[in-house]
This record gives structure tokens, sequence and C-alpha cells, in this order.
């Protein structure tokens, strides 16, 4: 007589998010003010995006999309979205100043064994 000697277990597969959510800014426009002669490197403001990963995976990169005039006066930290001025800025050569920012997720995939 042959006997089979077998086990068995339970296999649990859970399902991981991933940063596969395209994000949004918080606000549609943002209107931020800075006092001139201040010396480059003041903070201006700070811009806020989110989408619907997990907040694991609610990462996102922020950059500027400004004309090349512009590219010498503002700055953007990527990670965080604060915008600083890169020189001191002169309001009689100019009262306001029209940017536009552009927010990516990162995409990261995951696979666990």
């Amino acid at each position: 007589m042959c006997h089979r000697l077998t086990a068995t277990s339970v296999l649990v597969v859970n399902v991981v998010d991933v940063n596969d959510e395209p994000p949004s800014f918080n606000a549609s426009s943002y209107f931020l003010s800075v006092a001139e002669n201040l010396p480059g490197g003041t903070r201006v403001g700070r811009l806020m995006a989110f989408d619907a990963d997990l907040s694991a995976n609610d990462r996102h990169m922020f950059k500027l999309d400004v004309a090349s005039e512009l590219s010498d006066l503002f700055s953007i930290d990527l990670k965080t979205g604060v915008i600083y001025t890169r020189r001191s800025l002169d309001r009689e050569m100019a009262d306001s100043y029209q940017l536009t920012a552009v927010v990516t997720g990162t995409i990261h995939t995951r696979t666990t064994l």
C-alpha cells in the first residue's frame, strides 16, 4: 500500500500600492508676493500637489517651465515645491512675473517575493 505524504500552506497575496496616479496642484493658480531688493535665495512661496496614491507613494517632482529670460530670476526645489528668487528683484524693472509650474509623479514599481 502506497501512502502519499503531503503538506499544505495558505498563501496570502497582498496587492501593494505603487505611485501610478497622476498628480494635481492644490490650486489652479497661485498668487505669491515677495519684496523687492531682497537677496537671491529668498523664499517666495510653496506649491502643493497631491494624488490618489497612498502617502508612501505620493511623491512628486516640481519644475518651473519658464522663458529663458525668467530662468535666472526664479528656481524651485524639485522635491518640496518651494520657489526661491535667484537674485534680487527690482519692482521698477517689473512689478510681476508669470511663471508656469509643472508637477510630475515619480513612478516606482516594486515586486517582492
